[in-house]
């Protein structure tokens, strides 16, 4: 699937679900530091200028919210979902 119509739908669902269940998945990868992880200079900048010191942190929030933050958009949020698919993290972005 192309990643804009991925980043689409994943959106769609996210705006129709604002409020993501808390799921307990313990990984160390998402307590790790986000300037120690393997990511681009410009997703530090963007944890950087919205106080995101964890992968958690940024799972904290409404996820269709990443591209409107200051220093994000969609390159942001796919470099978040990719990660997280890496990881063998998916599950934490589906309904």
């Amino acid at each position: 699937m192309h990643w804009r119509k991925f980043l689409s739908v994943f959106l769609f669902k996210q705006s129709k679900n604002s409020q993501l269940m808390t799921q307990e998945i313990i990984h160390p990868i998402l307590q790790k530091a986000i300037k120690n992880l393997d990511v681009s200079k410009e997703f530090k900048a963007m944890a950087k200028a919205n106080g995101f010191k964890t992968l958690q942190n940024i799972l904290d929030m409404p996820l269709h919210e990443i591209p409107y933050k200051p220093e994000s958009g969609y390159r942001m949020l796919k470099e978040f979902l990719d990660l997280l698919h890496e990881q063998g993290l998916g599950e934490l972005t589906d309904e």
